[in-house]
């Protein structure tokens, strides 16, 4: 997650949201997931987060009943419910952008409704969510076209390996001279968070160019 998101995106503060007024919290938690990178990526990893939240204010509003605050904890107990269902859904939009990821960047499918086809959802959304993608900065240099129902990305990212990368490793030092040889050996990576592919120099690391995780060839 970005370390620079504004301080009302932050965890601490979107729990107090929750806990004292949580239409609030659901706001600043779908604000913060749609304005980063990455984080329309982590839904799987999110849910569980937000899954176990939304029980504690469940339980929070039960226990609010038995000291005949009834209004509030029904209050809490329809925000837990509300979180639960909002990490449903957003692990599952999480899922669908790994695979516009995979048939768009990995795949090179072109076709927009071969790709909602293949997403098993409709044509709009699909338009939605990439042009989503798109302001986010995730496929900023895609152009869709919806007189041919097309997508394509102009002038793709390079897939050369970084200038500076050193990859010094006990594998790669000359056991007599000491001198260190880098490795040209290539490997096929796959970006832990988005799920886009790149080719590298083994041993080195760069940052995703669609939602800026670290890519590390091993």
């Amino acid at each position: 997650m970005n370390k620079n998101i504004p301080w009302y995106y932050s965890t601490v503060a979107i729990v107090l949201a929750f806990l004292f007024f949580w239409p609030l919290g659901i706001v600043l938690l779908i604000l913060r997931n749609s304005s980063n990178k990455q984080s329309v990526f982590l839904g799987s990893t999110d849910k569980k987060k937000y899954i176990i939240a939304g029980v504690v204010l469940i339980l929070i509003g039960i226990s609010m009943f038995s000291s005949k605050s009834f209004f509030m904890g029904f209050f809490m107990i329809i925000g837990g419910i509300a979180l639960i269902i909002y990490a449903e859904k957003l692990k599952r939009k999480a899922l669908r952008n790994r695979q516009y990821i995979d048939l768009i960047v990995n795949q090179g499918q072109t076709s927009l409704d071969s790709i909602a086809n293949m997403c098993n959802i409709n044509y709009d959304l699909v338009v939605k969510e990439l042009r989503s993608l798109t302001s986010l900065g995730v496929l900023k240099n895609a152009v869709i076209d919806e007189n041919y129902r097309t997508i394509t990305i102009q002038n793709p990212p390079a897939q050369a390996l970084p200038q500076n990368w050193a990859g010094v490793t006990p594998d790669n030092t000359d056991s007599i001279s000491g001198t260190v040889s880098q490795s040209t050996e290539e490997v096929m990576c796959v970006c832990p968070g988005c799920g886009a592919k790149v080719a590298l120099r083994k041993g080195a690391a760069i940052n995703c160019e669609y939602c800026d995780m670290p890519i590390v060839a091993k």
